[in-house]
């Protein structure tokens, strides 16, 4: 009984925290097509649509990892990962575009399971799993550096990334000192998880 109570107690934010997002949003609605007379169309509309429909796919699958008290780190580095994969596939391997469509998603699919079959099999933290997960994905993007939105490789971040340019070969001095430190640092975080659990 105290359960479904609280259930309905969340449920109840929930709503209360979806309607002021609205709001919100509507508020920047009016805003915009006070500025722009064809903000408020409906093309504008349908361009969120067809702009973010990779986001709203990622929340969704989200939404049910953290409803049934999960979490997932590794979620943006495996969606970058999926789309080199599939540019290097069609563009470099030759694939077809149809074959490449269907092998990414299944890729992906099967490094969430491999993560989630690590967590249930030796009782893992999600957390650590997902966060190995996130750096696995992140730098196996075919060595290639990812500079933040706005940098290049003249600007100060993109210097700092290029020397640190994780090449996925085991003759990079990079690459032996993350291959060193992230088993240390995963058996560390897991032991501070077991001591708080005990």
């Amino acid at each position: 009984m105290g359960q479904e109570a609280a259930l309905q107690g969340f449920a109840k934010r929930l709503l209360h925290i979806g309607r002021w997002c609205v709001m919100v949003a509507l508020a920047i609605e009016l805003a915009g097509a006070r500025q722009r007379k064809r903000f408020f169309s409906a093309q504008v509309f349908l361009n969120l649509l067809i702009d973010n429909a990779y986001l709203a796919i990622v929340a969704v699958g989200m939404n049910f990892v953290f409803l049934s008290g999960g979490i997932d780190l590794s979620v943006g580095s495996v969606l970058a990962l999926s789309t080199m994969v599939l540019a290097e596939l069609v563009e470099h391997q030759h694939w077809s575009a149809p074959s490449a469509i269907v092998a990414v998603p299944v890729m992906g699919t099967l490094f969430g399971a491999f993560m989630g079959w690590l967590i249930q099999r030796f009782r893992l933290q999600p957390f650590i799993v997902t966060l190995a997960g996130m750096f696995l994905a992140h730098y196996t993007e075919f060595g290639r550096t990812v500079y933040a939105i706005g940098g290049n490789e003249q600007s100060v971040l993109g210097i700092i990334q290029t020397l640190i340019t994780f090449d996925g070969s085991l003759s990079s001095w990079w690459t032996r000192i993350v291959i060193g430190v992230l088993p240390f640092v995963f058996c560390l975080l897991q032991r501070v998880f077991e001591a708080k659990r005990i």
